[in-house]
């Protein structure tokens, strides 16, 4: 009877919350509109309380010809942005709202379920003005933001200007409410916009979920509309990955059910139809990969970084790339990068290495 008692205590402990004890915590999933990152972080409480936050990040250089700024951005296409604020230190346009990257707008429309109708002239305030460098004393970027309201949802929208000619865009934004989840199901109501939105999940080990349909929009989703989130600070830790198994393609018939759903390629080995009467795998196994969302896209190096033959810094050295140079991006997991050099070696670079 005690032992009865016990494991109903472990139970009601472990599923009694508003959300199964697993899906507590931050999660993380990232997309790329174009060379700019968007990166997606969902914390749930065990109550069921959620925040969920969005940060749309563009990064480049600045280039000034005849009174005319143009900003380069990481996958290396350049675009007008006006002409040049007189006086700026160190050098930046005079309307920011036009040097805005364009991708950034549908985003924000989509995640504030809202229109907004810009208005003329530029919007940004000098909040902290740029300090040049000096001998022995670092430099400070100008920082110009503008802070506004899409529908009910408040953006902190940011430029930053470095004297190396380096620029910094950011679009930050969060939403509050209420989550819940059991049986393969999830709910979220918006405290903000007071919207309603359902879906499914599953997930893929301890550290990765698969959520179908979105809380507020903007996420890149496969085509059958599911997202891959990995719990946030276990990205770096992931455990190391040759290269030659993360690019194989996995046999026909042998796809997990989550893998299938979706749409993400795992080097797991899958167990065969006769696994479930094998004898239970020990504590000590080593976990499987972590799922790899598969991209096709050059980006340009920012800084210089090895290649690592997982998406590990522990794990062993395979290549460079170097700062100004382009790389093929062929896979993408957590805060990791999966290339393919140009004599055909496959590894992983850490994402800031395109930033």
């Amino acid at each position: 009877m005690a032992v009865v008692l016990l494991l109903f205590l472990g139970w009601w402990l472990l599923e009694s919350g508003a959300v199964p004890r697993k899906f507590a915590g931050a999660w993380t999933t990232t997309n790329f509109i174009g060379p700019d990152k968007v990166q997606f972080t969902l914390r749930i409480g065990q109550t069921g309380n959620y925040r969920y936050e969005i940060l749309y990040k563009e990064s480049g250089k600045v280039r000034v010809s005849g009174g005319q700024v143009y900003l380069r951005t990481a996958d290396g296409l350049e675009r007008p942005a006006g002409p040049l604020a007189p006086g700026s230190d160190p050098p930046c346009p005079a309307n920011l709202l036009a040097a805005t990257p364009t991708g950034v707008w549908p985003m924000i429309h989509r995640f504030s379920q809202s229109t907004k109708r810009l208005r003329e002239g530029n919007p940004f305030m000098l909040v902290r003005p740029g300090i040049a460098p000096t001998t022995g004393a670092a430099d400070q970027p100008a920082t110009w933001e503008w802070d506004t309201a899409v529908g009910r949802m408040a953006w902190q929208i940011k430029f930053l200007f470095e004297y190396d000619g380096d620029y910094i865009f950011t679009a930050a934004a969060f939403d509050v409410g209420r989550f819940d989840a059991h049986d393969g199901r999830w709910k979220a109501a918006s405290d903000v916009l007071e919207t309603r939105r359902e879906g499914a999940y599953s997930f893929v080990g301890d550290n990765s979920m698969v959520l179908t349909g979105s809380i507020r929009g903007a996420v890149g989703a496969t085509a059958r509309g599911n997202t891959l989130w990995e719990r946030l600070g276990t990205a770096q830790a992931a455990p190391q990955v040759a290269a030659s198994t993360v690019t194989a393609a996995s046999p026909a018939g042998e796809t997990s059910p989550a893998q299938s759903a979706a749409g993400f390629a795992t080097a797991a080995p899958q167990p065969s139809p006769t696994a479930t009467s094998a004898p239970s795998a020990s504590p000590t196994a080593t976990p499987p990969p972590p799922p790899i969302m598969v991209l096709d896209r050059r980006f340009l190096i920012s800084h210089d970084s090895p290649v690592y033959a997982g998406p590990d810094s522990s794990s062993a050295v395979v290549g460079r790339v170097r700062r100004g140079r382009y790389v093929h991006i062929t896979g993408l997991t957590g805060n990791w990068l999966r290339v393919k050099l140009y004599n055909g070696t496959t590894g992983f670079i850490p994402d800031q290495a395109v930033e």
